[in-house]
């Protein structure tokens, strides 16, 4: 039943993107066929994306940021979309077609590059067994998705994470898309910087681990938005690349030259 699903959803949507204007009336009525329900499934059910990956591809921009007093940012956050949606309309522009999703976590974590890091009180020490779930700040991921394909949608994503970006202790989700953000670099390190300098930790247990000497793993954006700003005249983009070509001709490790 799944697959047909997917297959109608397919059919739907790609009318949708051969004609955007009716984007707003196939929405609707896609939702209508939605079982509205307020439910607590088992752990392993909640991985449901792994059954259409094959058949359904999309775009999307996810971003987690701190929950405020009663929930006040979620809803600046909403309203936020809300503005760009309208302002998109009246261009005749439609490059949000699927779904917005919210998921909030309680988890408190030591991972200083994680978006649910908090900073601690510079007297207070968090031993590792409270650094559980549910005894944290509450982190609200938002996340919102596009059939692959569809119009424009990275110009929405600027204008929609644009304004998000500046929420309370907002961080990106790593393996989701928020490279379309206006010098999503710099508000990364604004972050980081009130969060306990967490940047600079993390780089510095990276260098004393010697963890990826090679840069195997530093791609050009994670140079651009984490080692470029710091200056780090150590490290650069492109060596993983020539890890790779360098074995591949002669099965050796490489020392890179700096």
């Amino acid at each position: 039943m799944n697959g047909i699903n997917a297959g109608a959803g397919n059919t739907l949507y790609d009318r949708m993107l051969q004609y955007p204007f009716l984007t707003p009336d196939l929405a609707v009525t896609a939702f209508k066929f939605i079982a509205q329900s307020h439910t607590v499934d088992n752990v392993r059910d909640a991985i449901h994306w792994q059954e259409f990956i094959p058949s359904w591809t999309v775009e999307f921009l996810e971003l987690a940021f701190d929950v405020g007093k009663d929930f006040e940012n979620v809803y600046k956050a909403i309203d936020m979309l809300d503005e760009s949606v309208v302002a998109f309309q009246k261009k005749n522009l439609y490059p949000f077609n699927l779904t917005m999703q919210l998921r909030f976590d309680s988890a408190r974590t030591r991972a200083l590059m994680s978006p649910q890091y908090h900073a601690h009180k510079p007297d207070e020490f968090v031993p590792p067994e409270n650094c559980r779930p549910f005894n944290g700040p509450i982190t609200c991921f938002i996340e919102i998705l596009c059939k692959m394909g569809t119009q424009g949608f990275q110009d929405f994503c600027k204008d929609v994470g644009d304004k998000w970006i500046n929420l309370p202790g907002c961080r990106p989700h790593w393996p989701k898309q928020f490279d379309a953000i206006t010098n999503i670099g710099t508000k990364m390190h604004e972050e980081w910087d009130r969060q306990d300098k967490c940047l600079d930790q993390f780089l510095r247990v990276r260098k004393l681990l010697n963890v990826d000497p090679w840069n195997m793993f530093v791609n050009d954006f994670m140079y651009e938005i984490i080692f470029e700003p710091c200056k780090d005249d150590k490290v650069h983009p492109g060596w993983s690349q020539l890890y790779v070509d360098y074995w591949m001709n002669n099965w050796k490790v490489p020392v890179p030259q700096v």
